[in-house]
């Protein structure tokens, strides 16, 4: 089957500002506060960094320009993000603007590609459509939410910067979504992720 074909989400690993914009809201079971990737669902015939870049404009309303990845790294679902680094491939095949990182699906998902790709933006970010929250989290932040446990309020009080639209429970615990656990371990790996480009 198509690489293209099989992407079913895409999104995007933005610098704003030297800075991650990540989506904050409640879990589905109302006990946490997931911390998760500006990204989504593609539409129609979109390819996938025209989706990433929809959703970025459509959840944090920027308009984001692609950065060129180190390389692509790929990861299969399932699998301890901090007990394996992902592995590297050359070419993504998923059309003329490379990912930084490719999640291939597991069990019920097993097939679909999910890629990540690195950009920057400028501007202001705002929480817009679905999202209840932005997360604006430096590098050392992202690398603390993927290994410490940490509720909204200490990340506020620790000098944490949020941008919030929605009463959202402080006290509840952040849970990091997958795609913000690989993004630790790629910066372990290129702690300068998208500085020089975004200079």
């Amino acid at each position: 089957m198509d690489a293209l074909r099989r992407v079913v989400t895409a999104g995007a690993y933005v610098v704003l500002d030297g800075r991650f914009p990540f989506m904050v809201g409640p879990t589905p079971r109302g006990d946490r506060l997931a911390v998760v990737r500006l990204g989504g669902h593609r539409e129609g015939r979109e390819t996938p960094w025209e989706c990433a870049a929809r959703e970025a404009r459509e959840e944090a309303g920027l308009a984001i320009r692609p950065l060129a990845p180190p390389r692509t790294y790929w990861f299969r679902d399932g699998r301890d993000p901090a007990a394996r680094t992902p592995g590297d491939r050359r070419s993504a095949g998923l059309g003329a603007v490379a990912p930084l990182l490719v999640i291939q699906g597991s069990g019920a998902r097993a097939g679909r590609l999910m890629p990540m790709y690195l950009a920057s933006a400028a501007g202001v970010a705002a929480p817009l459509a679905e999202a209840r929250g932005l997360l604006l989290l430096s590098r050392a932040e992202v690398s603390r939410l993927a290994r410490e446990p940490l509720t909204l309020d200490g990340y506020l009080r620790a000098g944490g910067r949020a941008l919030l639209r929605a009463d959202l429970p402080a006290h509840l615990p952040l849970e990091p979504f997958l795609q913000l656990r690989l993004l630790a371990t790629l910066l372990e790996r290129h702690p300068d992720l998208g500085v020089e480009e975004e200079r």
